[in-house]
């Protein structure tokens, strides 16, 4: 479900039923509004981390899961849970599309990483 809902407290409740409405009747792997603000709290200390300025943050992309796991190959299938693409702006971040697809082993995946590496301080 492709969204456009700046990330803050206020719009809780609209987040909240976006993902509602994507889960469905999903029980396993579900996620919350919190959540999403957890996650957007982790990218935020990472980038801090890293030495990438709020300026230069405007346009990064970024999948968040938070089930996200590796499987054992056992596994015939990659069970599904609910994923977050959310995109950095001048005012903050915002929630740009909620799906349920397969798990991914890492919870927080960058997409435009090499339109962003100069800015990361190693």
């Amino acid at each position: 479900m492709n969204t456009s809902i700046k990330i803050t407290v206020e719009n809780t409740e609209k987040i909240q039923k976006s993902i509602d409405q994507v889960e469905g009747r999903a029980t396993a792997r579900t996620a919350s509004a919190f959540d999403l603000f957890e996650a957007v709290r982790d990218v935020t200390a990472r980038l801090d981390n890293l030495g990438v300025l709020k300026k230069n943050r405007n346009g990064m992309e970024f999948h968040v899961c938070p089930e996200a796991q590796k499987f054992p190959s056992a596994y015939k299938y990659t069970p599904e849970a609910t994923c977050f693409w959310i995109k950095g702006t001048a005012t903050g971040w915002m929630l740009t599309s909620i799906n349920r697809a397969s798990c991914p082993a890492k919870k927080i995946m960058m997409k435009n990483e090499k339109d962003f590496r100069q800015y990361f301080n190693f």
